[in-house]
């Protein structure tokens, strides 16, 4: 099962950051871009994830739109 969790900023970047939990855990964060001038498709988002991280196939994770990096 697959959960967004709040919606990007709208600051005018190009950039969010994609933070990926797992049963209440952090399991990491992906930049992803985007143009601010088309809405973010939550199947695209979701694309992209398993595509960076296939091990989360199948998984009930949480995807939450960042501001912030993670370093």
């Amino acid at each position: 099962m697959i959960r967004l969790n709040s919606t990007p900023p709208h600051t005018g970047t190009k950039i969010v950051y994609l933070d990926i939990m797992q049963n209440g855990r952090f399991v990491c964060q992906l930049p992803f871009r985007y143009c601010p001038l088309f809405p973010i498709d939550s199947r695209d988002v979701e694309k992209y994830v398993f595509d960076k991280r296939p091990s989360l196939k199948g998984k009930d994770i949480l995807i939450s739109f960042s501001g912030n990096r993670v370093y």
